[in-house]
């Protein structure tokens, strides 16, 4: 009878426990929703001479807050269909470029290569095309050309489309300046010491009072293992009261540790700033109006880059694209102010401007994507994921249009 009893009570005091944890899940996912760490699917490998590349036929969930993708390679390695031999009736388009390309964070169809395959495939005439995604993440100008020798020039592409993001690719193309690794399948971004310092991303460190090295504490850093709670992994994935626990645990914990970081993790504002920092030394440089030589020359790399894609283009047969994906779907004067920068000294359209350049020298053609993206942002379309920064499907679309309408206007693709 005393078992009976306190087997009951137990059974109670376990769902009541339950029930406070439930109603604890749900205020704070109603009254503090926490930020999900992003769950990327380890479908890397290295590579002797790209970096890394993609496992084939490889699977897995890219999970955030804000979408949850599933994430499949053919057996090429890349996302979408596997093609095999060209047929003589068919035009090939293959797309270079970084994640903006890849499109990890939107599904399959909804990336704006399988966009422009249906644009184009719909057109009367009869003619079949197909365009294949070989976009890789943390990839920079350099490596996509010697992917392009390596894999991509066995598809037999009529055209061949570019993507540049030139807030990354000027440093990638460096690899002293930038560098990848591979654990366990995921990609680790390794940024190297500059042995000369770029003067602009000094000064724009200097004009927010912040060092040019400020560094937050990676999730991996946090004294998560110390916590005795059972499915961590789970909870950190779908838990908001978990994740708000953990936060505040590693503050204690710093604090009781005298950590330095304490204070820089307490204080949003310094927080907001080394974020600001972190954009402005790897991406709002390429923005000003004028460029020192430093910043001249790392262009003058992508300048050359292109002249062996002209090489490969006039030697194989198939026409150029180039586009760069803007940083943001706007970059006004407010934008800029909020970085601390003088937005007299920023011209948005730049990094346009420097590619529509070396297109022309290369007889290529540019693709002026900022345009779109700043007309289009006035609408009610979110064109850019919040948090993670990548295109959504509504900015995958408009990069399609701009791309077909591109096409149709200079003849690249045929009649």
């Amino acid at each position: 009878m005393v078992g009976k009893r306190l087997a009951q009570n137990v059974f109670v005091f376990v769902l009541a426990v339950f029930a406070c944890l439930v109603a604890l899940e749900g205020t704070v996912r109603i009254m503090a929703p926490q930020r999900f760490e992003a769950s990327y699917p380890a479908v890397y490998e290295s590579h002797p001479r790209l970096g890394h590349v993609m496992r084939p036929n490889a699977s897995g969930v890219y999970r955030t807050g804000e979408f949850e993708v599933v994430i499949r390679t053919n057996a090429d390695g890349f996302r979408g269909p596997h093609y095999g031999p060209k047929r003589a009736s068919t035009f090939r388009v293959v797309e270079l470029g970084d994640s903006f390309t890849l499109g990890a964070e939107v599904a399959e169809e909804d990336t704006y290569g399988a966009v422009l395959d249906r644009m184009l495939n719909v057109r009367p005439g009869g003619r079949q095309y197909e365009v294949l995604n070989l976009g890789i993440r943390a990839y920079g100008t350099e490596q996509e050309l010697q992917l392009l020798r390596e894999a991509g020039l066995r598809y037999q592409p009529d055209l061949v489309i570019l993507q540049v993001y030139a807030s990354n690719d000027l440093y990638e193309n460096h690899p002293r300046l930038f560098t990848y690794t591979i654990a366990d399948g995921f990609v680790i971004p390794t940024p190297a010491q500059d042995p000369e310092p770029d003067t602009s991303a000094t000064t724009m460190a200097q004009q927010t009072g912040i060092a040019h090295q400020t560094a937050e504490v990676a999730p991996t850093e946090m004294a998560d293992h110390r916590l005795p709670i059972p499915f961590k992994a789970w909870l950190a994935e779908y838990s908001h009261l978990y994740l708000l626990l953990r936060t505040r645990y590693h503050l204690l914990w710093l604090r009781m540790q005298n950590r330095s970081e304490y204070k820089a993790l307490e204080s949003k504002n310094v927080k907001m700033a080394s974020e600001w920092v972190s954009w402005m030394e790897s991406a709002a440089w390429v923005y000003r109006r004028v460029y020192d030589d430093g910043q001249n020359a790392r262009w003058a790399v992508v300048d050359s880059l292109m002249n062996d894609l002209a090489v490969l283009s006039a030697r194989h047969q198939f026409k150029v694209v180039l586009m760069n994906a803007p940083l943001r779907e706007r970059l006004g004067s407010d934008v800029f102010q909020a970085w601390g920068l003088d937005p007299r000294l920023y011209d948005p359209f730049k990094p346009d401007t420097m590619l529509e350049a070396i297109a022309r020298r290369h007889g290529f053609t540019s693709v002026a994507l900022y345009p779109e993206f700043a007309l289009a942002a006035q609408g009610d379309e979110r064109l850019y994921w919040t948090v993670d920064g990548h295109w959504t499907p509504a900015g995958h679309r408009l990069v399609a249009r701009a791309l077909y309408n591109t096409l149709i206007r200079y003849d690249l693709v045929p009649r």
